[in-house]
């Protein structure tokens, strides 16, 4: 295990520096695994008001990854 390549401190401050205004930050339990994407996605509209996602190389959500960008458009 190579660990981690920066501590989650360190990639917020590098969101903060790339001008990221706002950033939430969801806990990851055995509830948000079991989620599906829709639903997960749903919830974090609902709670946070969220208009616009942005993910990285590779990004999936939800149960089994399911959730990949072409499905969340």
């Amino acid at each position: 295990f190579l660990g981690r390549l920066c501590t989650p401190e360190d990639k917020l401050a590098a969101i903060v520096a790339a001008g990221v205004e706002r950033t939430v930050v969801v806990p990851f339990d055995r509830g948000v695994a079991a989620m599906s994407p829709e639903a997960f996605i749903g919830d974090l509209a609902a709670r946070e008001g969220i208009v616009h996602l942005m993910v990285g190389e590779d990004f999936a959500l939800g149960k089994n990854r399911a959730g990949d960008p072409a499905r969340l458009a």
